[in-house]
């Protein structure tokens, strides 16, 4: 057992040089710090901005918090990095799922149905599927506005397709779609409709 005999802090240091890491007498331990350690574990890499590098010669690498009421992990493989959240009490590794993935080529994902982005103070935006459906909720008081400062809108059936739907242009023309065909489009004078007009009551 290595200690000291009076309320003092303990050193050690290579090449008789000033401490490299540092136990204070709270027990403490600064790796780069010994005149303000400020939690368990402080590092201070100085000038050098490689301050800590986990490695594991395994096909993964995991970082685990955890406390009396619940754990999480981040964990790092192939270049992907996992959030995993919900996890056991004081233990690491167990019960967690994942919550977020951004993946090596960066795509971000939420790998759950039950999971939401949600933006704002009151977590007003919120964009998720559930299962069945996507959606793009507006959960608060205000307005879903889309924009765009370039060429427009489009709405489509599918990306790989790029059937439209609907098109709405900056300082154009807005057009509806039926089965890729027009059939409604706003000009400068008015509108032109392709096809048959059925309504219940027409004034002029």
């Amino acid at each position: 057992m290595l200690f000291t005999f009076t309320n003092h802090k303990l050193g050690f240091a290579t090449n008789n040089a000033a401490p490299q890491m540092t136990l204070d007498t709270s027990g403490n331990v600064g790796i780069g710090e010994s005149a303000s350690i400020d939690a368990r574990l402080h590092v201070n890499s100085g000038t050098d901005n490689a301050t800590l590098f986990l490695e594991s010669t395994d096909g993964d690498t995991n970082l685990g918090m955890a406390d009396n009421a619940g754990s999480c992990r981040l964990l790092q493989a192939g270049g992907t990095l996992k959030f995993r959240v919900g996890g056991n009490a004081n233990a690491f590794g167990t019960g967690d799922a994942e919550a977020l993935i951004i993946r090596s080529d960066g795509d971000v994902e939420i790998p759950s149905d039950s999971g939401r982005l949600q933006l704002g103070v009151s977590q007003d935006l919120q964009i998720y599927h559930d299962g069945s459906h996507s959606y793009i909720n507006e959960a608060g008081t205000g307005s879903l506005i889309l924009a765009s400062n370039g060429t427009g809108i489009w709405f489509q059936k599918d990306v790989s397709s790029s059937e439209n739907l609907a098109i709405f242009r900056t300082d154009g023309a807005c057009e509806l779609n039926y089965d890729a065909v027009k059939k409604f489009e706003t000009t400068s004078w008015g509108v032109n409709v392709t096809g048959i007009v059925q309504c219940d009551e027409f004034k002029l």
